[in-house]
């Protein structure tokens, strides 16, 4: 589950970055809530001007889908891509390895084979 931004122009500035993450963690906290998702790794793309695109993932992620922890663990996966200065056309972020929570239901399945030879 996640969501991307596409800019009309470019941004450079590490500010307009950080705004447009936390922008995107809100928004991807709202969808993670109305689908009442949950995941184990969280990814950062971003698409530059010449439209190369790059992912960075962290696993390094609690399921709890905290805000602040969202968005500094995309903002880590910025600092970590190595391209700070480099004309960003596209930010997005998503959370990985999802499934809907469920009530634990389970029942293990019994089935009877039955040797016929």
């Amino acid at each position: 589950m996640g969501c991307e931004r596409t800019f009309d122009t470019d941004i450079y500035e590490d500010s307009q970055i950080q705004s447009y993450l936390a922008l995107l963690t809100e928004e991807l906290l709202e969808r993670i809530g109305r689908k009442d998702f949950n995941g184990n790794s969280l990814t950062l793309k971003v698409k530059f001007n010449d439209f190369s695109t790059i992912t960075r993932t962290t696993s390094e992620f609690s399921s709890s889908f905290n805000q602040t922890e969202i968005y500094q663990k995309a903002l880590e996966l910025w600092e970590k891509s190595g391209f700070k200065g480099k004309p960003v056309r596209l930010l997005g972020l998503t959370v990985n390895a999802a499934s809907k929570k469920t009530k634990d239901n389970s029942a293990q399945l019994t089935l009877d084979f039955e040797d016929e030879h």
